[in-house]
């Protein structure tokens, strides 16, 4: 697979999606069922760019049908994710991506990382319960820089304690602040102009490679 492709066909994700959007990558002459992913989260899922060039990518080089569900909303918690269960469960997806922990953190959410691992624990389990035969993965996103950073001080921890959290459920996790971390300083900070929310198009292809050995090399199995 090239990962050229995820530059190449970028679509810049509308500033202000929010809620549920589908995207396709379906060939109507192919017969195999669809491979659908559902994108779980805040605005670093609503306003990216990286779950509908996954699905392209893993279509083109996988020759299978790929449906992309965002399942996301600016600006949301935990407490929101606690109740989007029946609507990820009404997509019957094969893998659900999830990130939930930045707006957690922020000091004017008034969420404590006690609380944040109470409801990431609840969403796992019922998704888990609901999906028995998915796939689940909790992520680590992008940074946040200057104001945005400073309002999220433990937003690490929030971070650990979704990972913990997934791993007492043999549910997978994707980091990728190490990626984020390769970035020199001057260039995180003109593709993450706002402090929160990367250059769509540089965000996906940072998370390429990644988001590719989660999906075994582009190889997703067929259920």
């Amino acid at each position: 697979m090239s990962f050229q492709l995820l530059s190449c066909s970028l679509a810049v994700a509308a500033s202000m999606l929010i809620g549920v959007s589908t995207v396709s990558s379906v060939d109507m002459t192919n017969t195999l069922k669809p491979y659908t992913i559902v994108a779980f989260g805040t605005s670093l899922t609503a306003r990216a760019a990286w779950p509908d060039d996954l699905g392209r990518a893993l279509a083109t080089c996988d020759g299978r049908p790929v449906v992309v569900t965002k399942i996301a909303r600016s600006g949301e918690t935990t407490r929101w994710g606690l109740t989007q269960i029946d609507t990820i469960a009404a997509a019957r997806p094969d893998v659900v991506l999830i990130e939930l922990y930045a707006n957690d953190a922020a000091l004017n959410r008034f969420i404590s990382v006690r609380q944040s691992r109470v409801n990431i624990a609840s969403i796992l389990t019922d998704l888990r319960a609901r999906l028995p035969s998915a796939r689940l993965a909790v992520m680590a996103m992008s940074p946040q820089l200057g104001l945005k950073s400073y309002i999220r001080p433990f937003v690490d921890d929030f971070i650990d304690a979704h990972f913990e959290e997934a791993r007492k459920r043999s549910v997978e996790h994707i980091d990728f602040r190490t990626d984020w971390k390769t970035v020199p300083s001057q260039r995180l900070q003109e593709v993450i102009l706002d402090g929160a929310h990367p250059d769509p198009g540089f965000a996906s292809q940072l998370m390429a490679p990644r988001l590719t050995a989660f999906f075994q090399t582009c190889n997703p199995s067929h259920p």
